[in-house]
């Protein structure tokens, strides 16, 4: 990824409460080991049912969230979605599709190895950062 790349994934990580905590040389780090990727409005990101091991942050654009007739919402600039999957290796559990052109990076099962193989402290506070986002969601604060 280019430097510039980096930066905006960066501030997107920033801009996400779960990653914010995060300082900002680890957000560097998670950052570089992502893949900026680009999708038209429309396209399916993630199906329900899949088993792609992957997590995906917005980095530019909108998207929407759904698990089967149920509209879960929207996911914007700085928020996240896969991380289940990513973590678990269980299939999706939603399907997203973009509402508008979106820049994605996207942290796969395999860079996740790399980047906690290269600081295991950044690649801990990462999954503790995406627990703490499940148990919120759970405890519905």
């Amino acid at each position: 990824m280019t430097e510039e790349g980096i930066i905006e994934v960066v501030e997107a990580l920033g801009a996400n409460p779960l990653f914010a905590a995060l300082d900002a040389p680890a957000r560097a780090l998670l950052a570089d080991h992502m893949e900026l990727v680009t999708y038209p409005a429309g396209a399916e990101i993630i199906r329900r049912g899949d088993l792609e091991r992957v997590l995906y942050l917005v980095v530019e654009g909108r998207a929407r969230v759904r698990a089967g007739a149920v509209d879960l919402g929207p996911v914007e600039r700085g928020e996240h979605f896969g991380e289940l999957s990513l973590l678990d290796g269980q299939p999706r559990s939603a399907t997203v599709t973009a509402e508008t052109a979106l820049r994605l990076a996207r942290l796969d099962l395999a860079r996740y190895a790399v980047l906690t193989q290269h600081d295991a402290g950044v690649g801990l506070a990462f999954v503790q950062a995406l627990m703490g986002g499940v148990a919120n969601r759970l405890r519905g604060t």
